[in-house]
């Protein structure tokens, strides 16, 4: 990479170059005549400037030449400053050239160096230099007048955004114009219209285009069989020459816009990358490549997403980090890829792997028609036949590869958020090594003896251990194999609940060894439950007494303001079962509106703890209280611990909602989700969940559809029986009939004359 750095010294600009050479260059030197007086100095093509270091300066050129100030800042190619004592001009001689030069003088030792601006006065000798650094092998065929050599082991011959940088100058890269300069000529009529399509969109930059392609247009009107002469041909090459020269193609500029132009073909796709200037679009680039026999069987939608992923990619370079227009003839891709729609849901695995990569970049995706998309539709039904193309693709750039890994970890982290089932349980437990043995002794027996230190913990409870549904179970808990284990973890820290709660909810649902220490090692180093932890009490409230039923009594409090809203907290006393109101008023009306909502679905409590906020001491709440037999309670003034069944849900509400706030959703949302796990996780206190107090029963989670369903194994064994026949008669035939008159033979032979209603 090039940084240039450009300083101010009076009226003079001085540019400096900072190069990294390749590590196993060794330093070249040089031999001039500075005032008379043979100096050796070492070749850097780095330095926009040459350099000598003072004591150098003081032994050869003191006496003669004079330092003047300068205000120039020089740095080292890690940006490290230069002392520099000043500037001179000299006089230097060297092979027959005598130039007055400047030189700056910086502090220090170090061998003299010379730099980019002589190099632009004094032509170096490359034959001498050959001689001197390159092996017997690297002068072979060497052509001394460029010097390829050199120029390659010095760093010099490298490629920056298309183009070469070598010591003759900038020169587009062979690759920017390798789909053109390989592009096969044209075998029938609509391969030639689709070249002609490609000469007459950029026909505004190419002049006397009119008699160049005067053979193809003769070819093109010929009723008979399609005819590629010489004259074609020849025809043929004068346009690769002239799409490949700066008539048509342009500098990449990142302050102007950029277009992405694709198609695909059954055979082939193409990709143009272009500036849009008052002119017209101009190209930057060009590129093609053949679909192998695996992309020829793609439906033509995949076909054609995928030359829009092959233009992003091979184009990565310019276009990482640059928002650009995406053109394509394939209508449906505007809503598959727009930037502004989600991920399909429903299309093919290949394409959304497609629109995850596709969506690391900042594009607005336009539709074409064929016509209009001419540019190129020639490269993808004439695509480059060389070789190598698809191996640069390879290489093209590495975050490219990166992006490909992300998309898949993407698809997994999607795969992963789903529940995890007990079927998924029971095929993980049957490839678990150890669980698979487990399930094996629990099955048919344990061994007396023998046993490895993993057996231990399930060893010192078989007498507890059961199997439902290929699953192992230690109690009411499904024991984890070791492949979801961390799943589990992170649905157990869902809304970060703490570490006891976390626990209990633990406790009620799965196990496995260790599962404790892995608990309290999760809280510990998860940041948002450690960044909101509260300070302990100082002394112990008196406590209020237990109700024995739901509903009671319940605590009411405001929340807020915090995260931009205000809500109103309801706690029933017994079963701890909490309401969450997000609020937009928190007058005495609005409060009682939500609490008369409230008690239309739960009913009248007995009694109704506040604190003394403005909402409840108005004469409009205690009204509504008296009319619906509600015993008011107001905590101590200035006391909230009085109030702390609400005061103490606000702060764990509070704490939920902190450790949520870089999670999906809206507020609304969050609080639905902080509320079922809060109503489904064991009480510190009463060591029940709030939903099964409050509804003598259980709330089904996404964490129930770990257990084995008995009622579902029982009831599909039962419909898997065979049906019996249903046994059917007629008039007139000859039955058995039991007789329970007869004391011997109870079965007699008799015909069937009776009719029977069924009802």
């Amino acid at each position: 990479m090039i940084l240039v750095v450009v300083v101010k010294d009076g009226d003079e600009d001085v540019t400096v170059y900072y190069v990294k050479l390749l590590a196993s260059s060794k330093p070249i030197e040089v031999q001039v005549e500075i005032e008379n007086q043979k100096i050796t100095m070492e070749l850097d093509t780095g330095a926009g400037v040459s350099l000598i270091p003072n004591d150098m300066f003081v032994k050869a050129l003191s006496p003669k030449v004079d330092i003047k100030p300068t205000k120039v800042v020089l740095k080292t190619f890690t940006g490290e400053k230069i002392p520099v004592k000043g500037k001179c001009s000299v006089k230097v001689k060297y092979n027959g050239i005598e130039k007055a030069l400047p030189l700056f003088v910086i502090e220090g030792n170090g061998p003299a160096l010379l730099g980019r601006n002589w190099l632009e006065h004094l032509p170096l000798n490359w034959q001498e230099i050959n001689r001197v650094y390159l092996s017997p092998k690297d002068k072979v065929n060497e052509i001394l007048s460029g010097s390829n050599v050199l120029n390659k082991k010095l760093g010099l011959d490298r490629e920056y955004l298309g183009f070469i940088v070598d010591a003759k100058g900038i020169h587009p890269s062979p690759a920017k114009v390798e789909a053109v300069v390989n592009a096969p000529a044209p075998q029938n009529k609509q391969e030639l219209q689709s070249l002609i399509g490609l000469i007459n969109y950029y026909r505004k930059f190419m002049p006397n285009l009119s008699s160049v392609m005067a053979p193809m247009t003769s070819a093109l009107q010929c009723d008979k069989n399609f005819i590629w002469s010489s004259d074609c041909q020849q025809a043929f090459e004068e346009i690769k020459e002239i799409l490949t020269s700066s008539k048509v193609l342009v500098y990449f500029d990142p302050s102007k816009e950029i277009t992405l132009s694709v198609d695909a073909s059954p055979y082939g796709i193409g990709a143009v990358i272009s500036h849009s200037t008052p002119e017209g679009e101009k190209p930057i680039a060009y590129a093609s490549r053949k679909l192998t026999k695996t992309e020829q069987n793609y439906s033509q939608i995949e076909r054609e997403a995928l030359a829009i992923v092959y233009g992003v990619r091979i184009f990565h370079q310019y276009l990482c980090g640059k928002r650009f227009t995406l053109f394509t003839d394939h209508k449906p891709l505007k809503f598959l890829f727009g930037p502004n729609k989600g991920i399909p849901v429903l299309a093919a695995s290949r394409l959304q792997r497609w629109a995850i990569l596709l969506s690391g970049y900042e594009y607005d995706i336009q539709y074409r028609t064929s016509k209009q998309n001419a540019n190129v539709d020639f490269f993808s039904r004439l695509p480059n036949s060389s070789a190598h193309t698809s191996d640069k693709l390879k290489t093209v750039d590495q975050f490219t590869v990166l992006w490909t890994n992300e998309a898949n970890d993407l698809n997994q982290a999607q795969i992963q958020s789903l529940p995890v089932s007990a079927k998924e349980i029971a095929t993980a437990t049957s490839s678990d090594p150890i669980l698979s043995r487990v399930r094996h002794f629990v099955l048919y027996g344990w061994p007396g003896e023998n046993l490895n230190k993993e057996m231990t913990p399930y060893f010192s409870k078989q007498n507890e251990l059961s199997v439902e549904g290929n699953c192992l179970l230690w109690g009411i808990r499904v024991i984890i194999p070791s492949s979801y284990r961390d799943r589990i973890l992170s649905e157990l820290h869902a809304s970060h609940p703490g570490m006891v709660r976390m626990k209990s909810l633990a406790r009620m649902h799965v196990y496995w060894p260790g599962l404790d220490l892995q608990i309290e090692q999760l809280v510990e180093s998860c940041n948002a439950c450690q960044s909101v932890q509260s300070v302990l009490p100082k002394v112990d409230v008196n406590p209020w007494k237990w109700p024995t039923a739901p509903w009671q009594r319940i605590h009411v409090d405001f929340a807020g303001p915090f995260l931009g809203h205000m809500y109103l907290i309801v706690v029933d006393a017994h079963s701890k079962w909490p309401e969450v109101i997000l609020m937009k008023s928190t007058t005495a009306n609005k409060t009682i509106n939500e609490l008369r909502t409230i008690f239309a679905r739960y009913g009248l409590p007995k009694e109704l703890v506040s604190d003394n906020g403005p909402q409840f001491i108005a004469e409009e709440f205690t009204v509504f209280c008296k009319q619906n037999g509600i015993r008011h309670i107001r905590s101590a003034v200035k006391h909230p611990a009085s109030n702390g069944e609400a005061e103490r849900f606000v702060r764990t509400f509070k704490q939920a909602m902190k450790k949520c706030k870089f999670e999906s959703g809206n507020v609304q949302i969050k609080i639905d989700r902080f509320l079922l796990s809060y109503r489904t996780t064991p009480h510190a206190l009463t060591k029940e969940t709030p939903a099964k107090l409050f509804f003598k029963r259980e709330l089904p989670t996404r964490l129930s559809a770990l257990k084995p369903n008995l009622k579902f194994s029982v009831s599909q064994k039962q419909n898997s029986n065979t049906e019996k026949p249903i046994r059917s008669v007629s008039v007139g035939d000859m039955v058995m009939v039991l007789d329970f008159r007869s004391s011997s033979d109870k079965w007699v032979l008799k015909a069937s004359f009776l009719k029977y209603w069924v009802l």
